[in-house]
């Protein structure tokens, strides 16, 4: 669900309720106004490394030379 949807902070209420804690990611993007952490300026983050998301450190690694980031 992009963050941007007027849905997005119920899911993340949903979720909290249904998980016992919050998604750090779903909360990220919908505090950065981002349909998605793609298209986020930040991309790839350090939450990404730390929550283990849904993509491999391999593929953050990669995504940062691509985007020639550091």
């Amino acid at each position: 669900m992009p963050g941007i949807d007027p849905k997005a902070p119920e899911k993340l209420e949903r979720f909290k309720v249904a998980m016992g804690h919050p998604c750090s990611i779903l909360e990220c993007v919908i505090r950065n106004k981002v349909d998605h952490c793609l298209r986020c300026d930040q991309f790839p983050c350090e939450l990404h490394y730390q929550q283990g998301g849904p993509f491999s450190q391999k593929t953050l690694d990669i995504s940062k030379g691509v985007l020639g980031k550091k």
